[in-house]
């Protein structure tokens, strides 16, 4: 994986997201450069919870009241 195209789109604006691991909070980040969107704060997926940029991205698409 690895193309955000596979990634839904911001719940807000609709603008297409990026996911990258962040090891220092071992965490996965989805943010988007719009800055006039209310999803200025990144969206942090657990490492816990996803192993993967794979799994990351399933957890991200299959999100509910993000």
């Amino acid at each position: 994986m690895g193309s955000n195209s596979n990634l839904k789109p911001c719940p807000f604006c609709g603008d297409t997201v990026n996911i990258v691991y962040n090891s220092l909070d071992n965490a996965y980040k989805v943010y988007h450069d719009k800055g006039e969107c209310n999803f200025i704060e990144p969206f942090y997926i657990d490492g816990e919870h996803a192993e993967s940029l794979a799994e990351a991205y399933k957890i991200w698409n299959t999100r509910s009241g993000v």
